[in-house]
């Protein structure tokens, strides 16, 4: 009988990490794990598991982390949580599960209920959680947030090396890349899509695909478009994503008018398969302010779709400036608008060979199966502990 897997997510959207968790879940070979979801409410992370097949269910709880300036409402959604905890345990026992996975640092949940139930518990991280920044805080200190981790995990897995640094050298935390499913060859654009969001043939397109949210960049995007407005014509900025929250979004159209490139703002909104918007794209931007891997950077690059990013967190374990894509030092409009110009001047010859590298590079490092297999192993690797008694 296939072993039952409890995964836990933070939430019910479909965002990079969310993906990450259903690629990797439809990935299981069925014949050693059958994977059970459990998401905070439904949404288009629990409907997309449901198409793929993978039963769960809806428990209501709250994250235990939050964002600089909140930390202090945490008591709070910890005390919430309680029942969620309660409910879980009993899903755990009921269901028979025999292996818990947290999907991300922000729900600790999972890991809670586990230690409740008796049953072994692994701890995937796609945050970074040490250095000056972090954009996930815990009330008494992230040092005793990765302790609390460590303690409550039977073992800990990292998206990438850079998020896995906040455990301390040598540790024995693994890293599990995202991985992707090559496609056969280069997507074509499609052309209907392009017309409905007021793309030109002429166009050149920089597309940022992820929530719309400070972090990542997108307002230092418009102003670097405003500061090559008039010098590159027909460059224009596509967003691919919902904002986080309705105020700030609202914002980042009222930046564009400001600067008078509301015109050459797209705001498209959220696409269930970003391998349909992919081929409109001249260029891939990630500017974000810190990033643990960068998902959609490999599936620009698995699509043919150069990419530009900010040298930060775990992307230069992904990107070689000038091999497989292009890294900028910083996310300042000023060196955002210098990078994409140097890039739109690069000769045609220079950027293909970039292009074929970058998705030879994904064939070789983050093709899904192989990443897949990696998690795989640490499951094997704990239940295999577990019936020799821990």
């Amino acid at each position: 009988m296939p072993a039952r897997v409890l995964f836990v997510s933070h939430t019910a959207e479909l965002n990079g990490a969310e993906r990450m968790l259903l690629e990797f879940m439809r990935a299981l070979d069925r014949r050693v794990f059958s994977p059970f979801l459990v998401t905070p409410r439904a949404g288009a992370l629990r409907d997309a598991a449901e198409a793929a097949g993978i039963p769960g269910a809806v428990i209501p709880m709250k994250w235990w982390l939050s964002r600089p300036g909140s930390a202090w409402k945490q008591p709070l959604a910890w005390l919430w949580n309680v029942r969620g905890v309660l409910r879980l345990r009993s899903l755990i026992r009921s269901r028979g599960i025999d292996l818990v996975c947290s999907n991300s640092a922000a729900a600790v949940g999972g890991a809670l209920a586990a230690r409740l139930a008796g049953r072994p518990h692994v701890w995937v991280i796609h945050e970074i959680l040490s250095g000056p920044r972090p954009l996930l805080r815990f009330f008494p200190g992230n040092r005793l947030l990765v302790r609390l981790i460590r303690r409550l995990s039977r073992r800990v897995v990292a998206n990438s090396s850079a998020s896995r640094e906040a455990f301390g050298p040598g540790t024995d935390v693994e890293v599990v890349y995202n991985g992707v499913i090559l496609p056969g060859g280069r997507p074509k654009p499609d052309v209907g899509m392009k017309k409905r969001l007021g793309l030109g043939a002429g166009d050149r397109v920089a597309g940022v695909i992820g929530r719309i949210v400070p972090e990542k960049g997108q307002a230092e995007l418009i102003k670097a478009l405003a500061l090559l407005r008039g010098k590159e014509k027909g460059l224009k900025v596509l967003f691919i994503g919902e904002p986080a929250e309705r105020r700030y979004g609202e914002r980042l159209r009222a930046d564009a008018r400001r600067l008078g490139v509301a015109q050459d703002v797209v705001f498209a909104g959220a696409v269930p398969d970003v391998y349909a918007v992919l081929p409109l794209m001249t260029l891939l931007v990630s500017a974000s302010r810190v990033e643990s891997f960068g998902r959609t950077i490999i599936e620009a690059q698995a699509c043919g779709v150069p990419v530009l990013a900010v040298r930060t967190g775990g992307v230069p374990e992904v990107i070689r400036h000038g091999e497989n894509g292009f890294l900028v030092a910083s996310g300042r409009p000023e060196a955002l608008a210098g990078a994409l110009s140097d890039f739109l001047a690069r000769d045609k010859a220079d950027v293909e060979r970039v292009v074929r590298n970058a998705r030879k590079s994904v064939a070789e490092n983050f093709q899904m199966k192989k990443q897949a297999g990696k998690l795989e192993r640490v499951f094997k690797d704990v239940l295999r502990e577990e019936r020799r008694g821990g």
